[in-house]
C-alpha cells in the first residue's frame, strides 16, 4: 500500500495544480442583450440497453425545442428509437443511415459497437438540428439561433462533415448556429482551461476567446453570476459578442442557473434515465419470450463471466 499512496499523493499533487494554473485569459464583460424572437435548441442521449458482446440492442432519442419571445415552448418533439446492431451489419447501416440524413455516404465506418451507439447519436442530433431548422423557417421569423449541445467539432471526419450541412443550411436561412458544450477536454499543459477560468476569473458575466478546433468561432463564457459555472461557447453566422450576450437573457432559470434554459429543456426532453432503461429491458425482454425465445436463454445470451467471478470474491 505505500507503492499504492506514494501514487495517490502524486496524482493529488497534479490535480491540485490543474485547480489552479491560470490561462491568462482576457475577459470581456457581459451584458444581458434581447435575445432573437424565435430560438431553437437540439439535444440527444443514447443508451445500451443489452450487450451481447457480437451484437448491441441501443436506445437513441434526439429532439428539439423551439422558444418564442424567451419563455413560450412553441414546439417540442423528441422520438425515441431501439435498434438492433450486430457486429457483421453495423457498419452498412450506419452507412444508410447518414445517406439518409446527409445525402452523401459516410468518409469513415464506426470501428466498434460501442462507437457505432455514439456515432448514431450525433447523427440523430444532425437530423434534430436540420428538422429545427425547417421549423425555424416556417415560423419565418428573421434572425433566429439555433442552439446545440456541445462543439461545433467532432474527432472523426463523418460527425464534422454533418455539422457543416448544418452551418451551411443554417446560413443559408439566415440563422445563427451557437454550441454550447455541457462538458469539455480542452486543456493547457495538460491542465484543464475551463475550471481554471472559473477560478481566476472576474465576478459577474464574461466571455474570453479560445484557441481550438472549431468551425465557428470559440470561446468561453460565464452566463449568470450567481453561477460557478462556465461553458465553452462555439458560434457562427452571428457575432459572437451579441449571440453571448443573448444567452445570459436565457440563462436566468432558477432551476439552471448560467446555462441557457431552452438547452435545459431539450436536455431534460431527450433524456434516457434509469428508469426508462429498465423499462426498455423489460419489455423486449417479455417480447423475446413470446416470440419463442426459451426463459434459460436470455441470460445465456447476455451473460458475462466477469459477475460469476466478481460474486465469488
Amino acid at each position: 500500500m505505500d507503492l499504492v499512496r506514494a501514487q495517490l499523493d502524486a496524482i493529488a499533487a497534479r490535480l491540485a495544480v490543474h485547480g489552479s494554473v491560470a490561462p491568462g485569459a482576457e475577459f470581456a464583460e457581459l451584458a444581458p442583450e434581447v435575445p432573437p424572437a424565435l430560438v431553437a435548441a437540439v439535444d440527444g442521449s443514447s443508451r445500451m440497453l443489452l450487450d451481447g458482446g457480437a451484437f448491441a440492442v441501443v436506445a437513441l432519442r434526439a429532439g428539439r425545442v423551439v422558444v418564442r419571445d424567451a419563455e413560450e415552448v412553441l414546439e417540442r418533439e423528441a422520438p425515441l428509437e431501439v435498434r438492433l446492431l450486430e457486429a457483421d451489419t453495423f457498419a452498412d447501416e450506419w452507412s444508410e443511415c447518414y445517406r439518409e440524413a446527409t445525402g452523401r455516404l459516410p468518409s469513415e465506418q464506426p470501428p466498434d459497437l460501442q462507437a457505432a451507439l455514439e456515432w448514431l447519436r450525433e447523427l440523430a442530433e444532425t437530423e434534430a438540428a436540420l428538422a429545427a431548422l425547417e421549423a425555424l423557417a416556417i415560423a419565418g421569423a428573421p434572425g433566429s439561433l439555433l442552439l446545440l449541445d456541445g462543439a461545433l467539432t467532432s474527432p472523426h471526419a463523418p460527425a464534422r462533415d454533418a455539422l457543416r450541412l448544418v452551418l451551411d443550411r443554417a446560413d443559408a436561412a439566415g440563422v445563427t448556429v451557437a454550441a454550447v458544450a455541457k462538458r469539455s477536454s480542452l486543456a493547457r499543459d495538460g491542465a484543464p482551461v475551463l475550471p481554471a477560468l472559473m477560478r481566476d476569473s472576474p465576478d459577474g458575466c464574461w466571455r474570453t476567446a479560445l484557441d481550438c478546433d472549431s468551425l465557428g468561432k470559440s470561446g468561453a463564457v460565464r452566463l449568470n453570476p450567481a453561477s460557478e459555472w462556465a461553458f465553452r461557447l462555439d458560434v457562427a453566422g452571428g457575432d459572437y459578442g451579441t449571440v453571448a450576450a443573448s444567452l445570459v437573457a436565457l440563462a436566468r432559470d432558477a432551476v439552471y442557473p448560467g446555462y441557457p434554459w431552452p438547452l435545459a429543456q431539450a436536455h431534460n426532453l431527450v433524456l434516457i434515465d434509469g428508469d426508462l432503461t429498465d423499462a426498455l429491458r423489460q419489455a423486449l425482454q417479455g417480447a423475446a419470450l413470446e416470440q419463442g425465445l426459451a426463459p434459460g436463454a436470455w441470460d445465456v445470451l447476455f451473460s458475462d463471466y466477469h459477475e460469476v467471478l466478481d460474486r465469488s470474491v
